[in-house]
């Protein structure tokens, strides 16, 4: 019997001379991820608080305070989580298989937010919630990479 064919082109050699990825592309690549985990979390997020405005009858000025602050709560910080997981998400992916994880980690959270930040400038202007938005997710994109990195295989 013929020993197995393998195709070359599917085997790695452990001396692999291919030259690295440019920064720009790695930096790219964690924006694209980031944005794309971040939108089905958004919906999400937003999904959980229309929800919780859908409980609660007639207008917020009727309701207890507590409850209204509950909601406000939710409003803020739901948004905010999605924007955290998602960066920390692409940030495990830059760490564990970059090779310049936290910087290019870093770098994909503050490109991505700027497009995000550039999206809601277009439709309601300049507003807080986009530089907050850029501090939550730098750090958390930063902390991902940590994380990514600590699991690195090779």
């Amino acid at each position: 019997m013929a020993p197995k064919r393998r195709l070359p082109v599917l085997r790695q050699k452990d001396g692999d001379d291919s030259p690295p990825r440019p920064r720009a592309e790695w930096v790219g690549f964690g924006a694209a991820i980031m944005i794309v985990a971040w939108l089905p979390l958004a919906g999400l997020a937003t999904a959980i608080v229309a929800r919780m405005r859908r409980r609660m009858p007639g207008d917020l000025s009727d309701l207890p305070d507590a409850r209204v602050g509950r909601l406000g709560a939710a409003m803020v910080a739901l948004p905010a989580l999605s924007i955290v997981l998602a960066c920390l998400f692409g940030g495990y992916l830059l760490g564990r298989w970059g090779k310049r994880g936290r910087a290019d980690a870093a770098a994909s959270a503050a490109l991505a937010m700027v497009f995000g930040i550039g999206i809601t400038w277009t439709r309601f202007g300049m507003t807080w919630e986009g530089v907050v938005a850029l501090v939550l997710a730098v750090p958390a994109a930063v902390l991902g990479a940590s994380l990514g990195a600590r699991r690195r295989t090779g």
